[in-house]
């Protein structure tokens, strides 16, 4: 007869662990517009959020970092250092023709990353026609200051956008 190895007790354990340590970095659906407006990540680890009344200061010595905006900081200034990235999450639904596209910033002091538009998945089969969140990455890549423009608008359209969201971006 061939004997079966149970599954160790301290497998399962560590097993829950590592589950428990990936879903405490998610965020949940309920967290707060002024919590979500500013999210700060360093590349260690470590996350800190600050809402919108703190100002939304990043620290990190050594290690670069993210900053997160939303439309909750439309028209603030926000402070990076070379190699941090910048990560601008906006609302919108591209099922009515508008969609975020990047108007104007300096190309010598931010480098332009991907960009995306991730839908919104209540359920595993995502409504037809609901919107989602379009996203812009940048890293600072030199020190100067740059204003960041994006426009919500239909591209065929030769009116004024039905939305902008601007930043000033300060890179020391």
């Amino acid at each position: 007869m061939k004997k079966v190895r149970a599954f160790p007790k301290t497998a399962a354990i560590g097993s829950m662990a590592i589950l428990v340590a990936v879903l405490g970095g998610c965020e949940e659906d309920g967290a707060s517009s002024q919590e979500q407006s500013s999210a700060v990540s360093t590349n260690d680890t470590q996350a800190q959020t600050q809402s919108q009344s703190e100002g939304a200061v990043a620290v990190a010595s050594s290690a670069n970092v993210t900053v997160r905006l939303t439309a909750e900081r439309d028209g603030d200034s926000t402070s990076m250092h070379p190699g941090d990235r910048l990560e601008i999450a906006l609302r919108g639904n591209p099922t009515t023709g508008y969609e975020w596209d990047i108007a104007s910033f300096d190309r010598s002091i931010l480098a332009e990353g991907n960009h995306e538009y991730v839908p919104d998945t209540s359920s595993s089969n995502p409504l037809v026609g609901a919107g989602g969140t379009f996203i812009f990455r940048f890293t600072a890549v030199a020190s100067g200051r740059t204003p960041l423009t994006l426009i919500y608008h239909r591209s065929w359209e030769t009116v004024p956008p039905l939305d902008t969201f601007a930043a000033d971006v300060v890179v020391q």
